[in-house]
């Protein structure tokens, strides 16, 4: 793998993180802010049918970046998809542990674990997901949100029950935080996807490095959720109109 591509990796699951551990929507009013309503955005690319943008964010080196693309499938099995707790282990490189503390249908707490090849430090970090359905009252359009949260936290003790090789001193980051909205197109048999996320990663990261990879990062995510849900016989049949 090249060296842009292991970075890619790095900064993805950091952000993966993210994406399965927030400032902007908090958990008690989320708010989208995205690049269709705040024009404090800027374009950074577009490939692969996704667009990226990014953001200062005030007091850090680091900044929001928001990716916006279509999903060939309808928003319920892309929402599926990511709130498929237990199984995001099986499609998603380098997290190795997820564990689920306390929650339900709307809202959980937990931790997970991410080995990354020498030369990175792996990760762990505690979190708390809401889902929201029927957002903005619409019966097709879904929201779901998370922020570092260690209300109902993990030890490192438990992750090793359910991944032996986890490390003892992984690197907690010190921030982390994102959505995910998900929108109807096509009549509903298509989703349009908004992929927030804003990450300080702890460590010697530097800033500057981060921020000029979110743009291969949030691509490898969004080819790995499209792969994904387009796997039909491993979700039950849903449907959005």
């Amino acid at each position: 793998m090249t060296t842009r591509g292991k970075f890619g990796f790095f900064f993805l699951f950091l952000l993966l993180a993210s994406a399965i551990s927030f400032a902007e929507p908090r958990p008690t009013s989320p708010q989208l802010q995205g690049p269709d309503e705040d024009s404090t955005w800027e374009r950074l690319k577009e490939k692969d049918g996704v667009t990226i943008f990014l953001r200062e964010r005030s007091g850090s080196a680091f900044k929001e970046a928001i990716g916006k693309g279509v999903i060939d499938a309808p928003p319920c099995r892309v929402f599926q998809v990511l709130t498929d707790s237990h199984r995001l282990v099986e499609f998603i490189p380098y997290l190795k542990s997820r564990i689920v503390k306390h929650g339900g249908a709307d809202e959980e707490y937990g931790c997970q674990y991410l080995d990354f090849p020498w030369p990175f430090s792996d990760r762990f970090i505690n979190f708390r997901t809401k889902r929201i359905r029927n957002y903005r009252d619409h019966p097709c359009e879904y929201f779901v949100y998370w922020q570092k949260d260690e209300t109902f936290s993990c030890t490192l003790q438990e992750v090793k029950e359910t991944y032996e090789d986890a490390g003892s001193d992984p690197i907690v980051p010190r921030a982390n935080e994102g959505y995910w909205h998900l929108v109807p197109e096509a009549g509903g048999k298509k989703t349009l996807a908004y992929y927030y996320v804003f990450t300080d990663p702890g460590g010697s990261v530097p800033g500057w490095l981060m921020n000029s990879y979110a743009d291969n990062a949030i691509l490898r995510l969004f080819r790995a959720v499209r792969e994904r849900a387009g796997k039909g016989d491993l979700y039950p049949p849903c449907h959005c109109t």
